[in-house]
């Protein structure tokens, strides 16, 4: 499945158990939410098992203890399961993870229809004809497997890269068992019925398909089958031959009210150069009444292509007149020449015999001609949808010359004709060439040995067999810094083309030294010299033994463990608690003019450490300070005026 148009993501949709990176089955890894439904939210999933995406359609939260809605998806998981068609997604596994429902489908690498005709506009009739006739060519292998789409709209048609049509979601399909009656616990709701005169809330309550693409008898909430998505299509149709909706209205309401009431303007009408036959076909598929559209899916698939390779309408050619016989004239009568008469008899009855053998003989050779033209024509069959050797062989017994165009796809049915040139109905003769291209899962190759190779060198072969680079883990190992010691998949091991390859590379090796007890300068200058670790972070740790103070007394990664080269290395640095002595000074001073005075204790080196400072006005006054040192007892404080010594007082510190 592909990116489809979705509403863009919001934390009121992201469910509280599903998240961003979860693995479901120890498999499908969720990258990131792409869509979201009524029933369910779709995530962009990567299959660890086989390295491709996937869709991955999980049931949401609030729905999964409501057993009307779980047999629903699982009805749908029934519908899919069922399918087995190119231009159908696949279904590739189905699960239960606690409360969790979730089905696997293929994803489209491609676009929606529905952004296709955004940019676009209208599509050319060709073009738009081959694309119903793929969407129909699904629905009718969904109908003969008694499942009714009801939600066929461009949103869910994707058109990959090759240019192969899908047709999505079967999220609301209508299960049917081969009398065509629904079956238990499939989804059978019928669309909330639109009253024309007063049923506005009706339809918005809960409808069933998308208002501007359902048919009549969905709008009234009645049952579906395979005429309301043969409505569907035409609607769809409409659209790409138009660029337009065939009803639009202000409400759910009014679109639907249209759907039931109002005939759509002829799509020629918006886009005179949409294609006349087409146009009629849409018409007759969006008939009111079922009855008045084509009988099956298979049966609207016929009128296309009648309609995409019928001539344009001739005038009407006049028919000939009749010759103007002109009385011949008779002959003048030559009662003397009797004998030149009997011989222009005779001449005329020769040439006459002459000429009826003549066209006798033309004739025979023409009818011959026309005998071995009509037994060496062949009138192309329909061989899509059959294996290459099925159809093939058939062609061949008919007289003609198969080649064969394999076509890569992602996931899905391998070997089926998924496309024939010319077109069905084509008249060929005996020995024409047909072409027929047919589905092939990407070529299997033999996975390189990366082992002993430099990365760079690993990476260029990996770009040489169009696989791509995975993850890539660091280990410890004694081989050379840089080297690929190992590889997933292994060497030898068949893989498809862009198979991501994963790489464990060599790390080197290197044994963490013992930097304990050394001082912190002394621990820097051995590892910048070494050269082999790298010096991430000094921490800094209080100590009771001044044996531990300035020293290393912690590292890590610890003593003697094997690390790679370069691997982070932190060190724990030993400082000594300190405690601080306290003791009050006071000193006498006397002043002819405001001054500053400052308090200075002496230390044992000689310096003086500041212990107050403040601006003393003329006069008399006393300077009381604390002072504080790291050294107990009587201490001497040095008390100066400006920068002139005053007086010396001695404290005691305790």
């Amino acid at each position: 499945m592909s990116e489809p148009s979705a509403p863009p993501a919001d934390a009121s949709n992201q469910t509280g158990q599903v998240r961003i990176g979860q693995v479901l089955a120890n498999r499908y890894e969720l990258l990131e939410r792409i869509g979201a439904g009524g029933m369910s939210t779709v995530y962009r999933a990567l299959d660890r098992n086989t390295k491709k995406m996937v869709a991955v359609k999980i049931l949401r939260e609030e729905l999964c203890k409501d057993a009307a809605f779980i047999a629903r998806f699982e009805a749908e998981c029934t519908a899919v399961s069922r399918m087995t068609h190119p231009n159908v997604a696949g279904l590739l596994d189905v699960g239960v993870e606690g409360e969790l429902h979730y089905l696997v489908i293929e994803f489209v690498f491609g676009t929606s229809l529905k952004d296709m005709i955004k940019q676009s506009g209208a599509l050319r009739g060709d073009t738009a004809g081959q694309i119903a006739i793929r969407i129909l060519s699904a629905l009718q292998h969904a109908h003969q497997n008694g499942i009714i789409h009801r939600d066929v709209k461009p949103q869910n048609i994707l058109i990959d890269k090759q240019g192969v049509v899908k047709v999505l979601d079967f999220g609301i399909a209508r299960l049917m068992d081969p009398a065509g009656k629904p079956q238990p616990g499939g989804s059978n709701d019928k669309t909330k019925p639109v009253d024309p005169k007063n049923g506005k809330d009706q339809l918005e309550e809960m409808p069933l398909g998308s208002v501007h693409y359902f048919s009549p008898e969905q709008a009234r909430g009645k049952a579906a089958d395979h005429k309301s998505d043969i409505y569907s299509v035409g609607v769809v149709l409409y659209e790409m031959l138009t660029g337009a909706l065939p009803f639009q209205g202000q409400s759910q309401m009014e679109v639907a009210l249209q759907h039931i009431e109002d005939a759509p303007r002829p799509p020629t009408e918006i886009n005179p150069n949409a294609n006349a036959e087409l146009s009629k076909i849409v018409l007759r598929a969006m008939e009111k009444d079922p009855a008045n559209r084509h009988e099956s899916a298979a049966a609207m698939i016929q009128a296309i292509r009648h309609a995409l390779k019928k001539p344009e309408v001739s005038e009407s050619k006049q028919a000939p007149s009749e010759p103007v016989l002109k009385p011949s004239e008779e002959p003048r009568k030559d009662k003397q020449d009797y004998r030149l008469r009997w011989s222009r008899r005779v001449l005329t009855t020769s040439f006459t015999v002459l000429l009826l053998l003549v066209i006798g003989l033309l004739v025979t050779n023409v009818a011959r001609s026309v005998i071995h033209s009509l037994s060496n024509h062949i009138i192309m069959p329909v061989v899509t949808n059959y294996s290459w050797e099925v159809a093939s062989q058939n062609l061949m017994d008919l007289g003609l010359e198969v080649l064969r165009r394999d076509q890569i796809v992602e996931i899905g049915n391998e070997n089926l004709v998924i496309e024939q040139e010319p077109m069905p109905g084509v008249l060929l003769s005996k020995g024409d060439s047909v072409t027929l291209v047919v589905s092939k899962s990407e070529y299997d190759i033999i996975m390189p040995d990366l082992t002993h190779e430099t990365v760079g060198k690993a990476m260029e072969i990996i770009e040489k067999f169009k696989l791509n680079l995975g993850a890539q883990e660091t280990i410890v190992s004694q081989v050379a810094v840089g080297q690929v010691v190992g590889q997933s998949p292994a060497a030898g091991v068949k893989v498809r083309y862009g198979t991501s390859v994963m790489l464990t590379v060599s790390g080197g090796l290197m044994v963490v030294p013992d930097l304990l007890l050394k001082t912190e300068q002394e621990a820097r200058d051995w590892l910048k010299a070494d050269g082999q670790l790298a010096l991430q972070e000094v921490q800094y740790q209080t100590v009771n033994d001044s044996a531990m103070d300035g020293v290393v007394i912690a590292q890590s990664p610890e003593v003697a463990k094997q690390v790679m080269l370069q691997t982070p290395v932190t060190l724990t640095i030993g400082r000594l608690e300190q405690r601080i002595y306290l003791g009050q000074a006071e000193a006498l001073v006397r002043l002819d003019h405001d001054a500053l005075i400052r308090g200075m204790l002496l230390k044992p080196d000689g310096t003086e450490e500041l212990q107050y400072c403040a601006i003393h006005p003329a006069g008399d006054s006393a300077a009381r300070f604390l002072v504080r040192s790291a050294l107990p007892g009587v201490q001497t404080v040095r008390v100066y005026n400006e920068s002139e010594l005053i007086q010396s007082i001695t404290v005691t510190l305790e």
